[in-house]
């Protein structure tokens, strides 16, 4: 370890671990990593917690989107408890927005887009 790092305060990189864990676990969730993603999920949460900001936020809520193919799993609605007790964070208005399945289930050829979150 250098000793920059090792200087560091402890703390200091909370904000980007913990908005890095829930995109890595949005990721997980969009393979179909249901339990992986949650794990990620629940670190995240546990983490930017003690962190005020809005992006942070927005972090965790895209998270909690990507979850709407489980919506019905136990696992799923502790997680949603969990986030929305320790973050404030409710899935948005209208239910989830992510779609059920993957983008790359439904295709998206011919220069058309499949989703309203890809451009293929």
């Amino acid at each position: 370890m250098n000793q920059q790092a090792a200087a560091m305060p402890p703390g200091v990189f909370t904000r980007s671990v913990g908005m890095r864990l829930a995109i890595v676990g949005t990721a997980h969730l969009q393979a179909r990593g249901l339990d992986h993603g949650l794990d990620l999920g629940n670190r995240s949460v546990d983490i930017l917690a003690r962190v005020q900001s809005s992006r942070a936020k927005d972090y965790v809520r895209e998270f909690t989107d990507a979850l709407a193919p489980w919506s019905r799993e136990p696992a799923v609605r502790g997680f949603l408890h969990h986030a929305r007790t320790e973050r404030g964070v409710t899935p948005r208005p209208g239910g989830f927005r992510r779609p059920a399945e993957p983008h790359s289930a439904r295709g998206g050829s011919g220069g058309r887009r499949c989703c309203s979150y890809c451009a293929r």
